[in-house]
């Protein structure tokens, strides 16, 4: 029984300590690199695959600490998140199907449940939400990355797979993307 309140407590300190990184706008792998472990082996705390001892709670709580003192997430970043809650909540509608912004913006594959095409729609709308950030108004791919959590790299992938995706030659996909931007700018008005 006692065991069984530590781990519940170790889980509930994890789930802070994830929340807190993800408003911090912290990607998992700078976390996982400051408390001196692998991303994977992060993750693996965090859904629970591997028991976390509590010294490396106290490492992760101040890794997070550092990080948050060095770069704080302040308003920009969080005025970027919004920007993009908006975008992939407009994509999701759009698309018609039963998406919410918050799924369309999650980055961790394993709080994402379902099949494998409703995986990868979601990850084709998160490109496009990232995409039409940093295209349409101009954000910019270092500030997606911190608004996101994830690496600069990540968000300039995602742009790349957009701009590969747009075929001259085949221009369905470029036609269904310009008509979303259309959609998206005028639900947003004139101001974009």
């Amino acid at each position: 029984e006692c065991r069984r309140h530590d781990r519940d407590e170790t889980m509930i300190s994890l789930a802070s300590i994830e929340t807190a990184r993800r408003k911090a706008g912290i990607s998992a792998e700078v976390l996982a690199s400051e408390a001196q472990i692998s991303v994977r082996t992060y993750y693996r705390y965090v859904v629970g695959e591997l028991s976390t001892p509590e010294w490396r709670i106290g490492v992760l709580e101040a890794a997070l600490r550092r990080l948050q003192k060095r770069a704080p997430a302040g308003f920009h970043a969080r005025a970027v998140r919004l920007v993009l809650q908006a975008i992939a909540g407009a994509l999701a509608l759009d698309a018609g199907e039963d998406l919410t912004a918050r799924d369309v913006l999650e980055t961790n594959g394993s709080r994402l449940t379902g099949p494998a095409e409703r995986w990868r729609a979601i990850a084709r709308l998160r490109r496009e939400a990232v995409y039409l950030a940093h295209t349409v108004l101009g954000i910019a791919q270092a500030d997606l990355a911190r608004a996101l959590a994830l690496t600069p790299a990540a968000i300039t992938i995602a742009c790349r797979a957009i701009e590969a995706a747009r075929d001259p030659e085949e221009p369905t996909y470029d036609t269904a993307l310009a008509a979303r931007i259309d959609r998206i700018t005028l639900a947003m008005g004139e101001h974009v």
